[in-house]
């Protein structure tokens, strides 16, 4: 079973709010997989995923986050996830998830942070990739002895 509604964030773009339910047995991967397909196909570049509702944040519920990453981000889009549950924060947190999605506790709270877009953002991804593009240059020129 699947919530879904729609919040209009700061930025005048929507972004889509699905909550999860269930547990392994429910097919949380194939719930994920349809809310990032709604999304997509609504135009909505972040999806916001409600964990509270899960019991527990088994394998399952960690898979389906990331399946849901994983289709967003080919266009471009996030995932931010919202739970207020102790239990689920530190599970993503030993998973290092913590590091890859952005956690807050309610939805209105996701949807109102600016979209990873910004300039700011664009400079740091621009500077990163130039970073490693320098980097995997330097060493092949040291594989090759020729510094």
């Amino acid at each position: 079973m699947i919530h879904r509604s729609w919040i209009a964030p700061t930025d005048h773009t929507e972004s889509a709010h699905i909550e999860l339910y269930g547990s392994s047995s429910s097919g949380l991967r194939a719930q994920a997989s349809a809310a990032a397909d709604a999304a997509l196909h609504d135009r909505h570049s972040t999806l916001v995923l409600g964990l509270d509702n899960l019991a527990e944040l088994d394998d399952a519920a960690v898979s389906a986050t990331i399946v849901a990453l994983r289709k967003l981000r080919q266009v471009g889009g996030s995932v931010r996830l919202v739970t207020h549950n102790a239990d689920h924060r530190k599970r993503l947190a030993m998973t290092g998830l913590d590091r890859i999605f952005e956690i807050f506790p309610t939805a209105e709270a996701a949807a109102k942070r600016p979209n990873a877009t910004s300039k700011g953002a664009l400079a740091r991804q621009h500077a990163f990739r130039i970073a490693r593009a320098i980097a995997t240059a330097l060493l092949f020129l040291r594989r090759q002895n020729l510094i």
